[in-house]
Formats: C-alpha cells, structure tokens, sequence
C-alpha cells in the first residue's frame, strides 16, 4: 500500500483515470450527508461504522455515476 500511495503522491497532474487507475473510487460528501460525515469523524474513536457507511453510501452513488458515463473502474 505504501508503495503505491508513493507513486500515485509522485505523479504531478492527476486526472479521474489516474485515479481510477489507482482502484480508488472518488466520492464527495454532498450537503444532505455532511452532518452524517461529521458525526462519523467526530465519532471515529469510538464506533467506525459511522463514518465508513456514510463514505461507502456516497460511494456506490459515485459508482452509479461512472456506470452513467460507462468509465471503467476497478472494485
């Protein structure tokens, strides 16, 4: 994992595809979930559920997004 968090931090221009490539699924936390988001960090110490379903809810809808714009990626 360090070693290819080590190379994806040395590329200098990242693009979706990069990312992709690195079978990191994006997401961004809309404003319908930041309060669930925020619970979650401020939570993280003692349940982790919180913040990892809230992360993996926006993710799958990330997903469906890609699956729109039929961009491949790897699960």
């Amino acid at each position: 994992m360090k070693a290819l968090l080590a190379e994806y931090n040395a590329k200098e221009d990242k693009t979706l595809n990069d990312i992709l490539e690195f079978h990191i699924v994006p997401f961004i936390i809309e404003d319908n979930l930041k309060l669930y988001y925020y619970r979650g960090l401020k939570e993280w110490n003692q349940e982790k559920g919180y913040l990892t379903d809230t992360c993996l809810a926006v993710q799958d809808k990330y997903k469906a997004y890609l699956d729109f714009f039929r961009i491949e990626y790897d699960e």
